[in-house]
């Protein structure tokens, strides 16, 4: 019997907003990885950096004396020159890669992801 191979569809109005693939890793990169990572996209991606600020407060405090804030790199956004439809984050713990419309189906959406993940 043939066997029949389906062809995706590629949509003018998607059901979808956004497609997303996110693989976490159990060993972050270090700071260091990350912007070696990044470097090598900077030709095809507008890059931004994002940052985390975390804020401390003691309690028992009234007067506020004691609170600190730190800043700190917590990854890096990059979003595609072409036309913007594909943005791609990595931070210290994961990678996502995000695909705006128009969509060519999940194979297609699969293989492009193993295209930046395989850095």
């Amino acid at each position: 019997m043939a066997e029949t191979i389906k062809k995706n569809k590629n949509y003018k109005k998607p059901p979808i907003v956004e497609a997303v693939i996110e693989v976490r890793f159990v060993n972050p990169f270090s700071e260091k990885q990350l912007e070696k990572l990044v470097m090598k996209q900077k030709s095809q991606f507008t890059i931004q950096k994002l940052h985390e600020i975390e804020f401390r407060i003691p309690l028992n405090s009234e007067s506020g004396v004691g609170a600190a804030a730190e800043t700190r790199l917590a990854g890096f956004k990059l979003i595609n020159n072409a036309d913007s439809s594909v943005i791609v984050q990595i931070k210290h713990n994961a990678i996502s890669f995000s695909r705006l419309p128009p969509y060519e189906g999940c194979p297609k959406l699969v293989a492009e992801f193993k295209k930046y993940y395989d850095w």
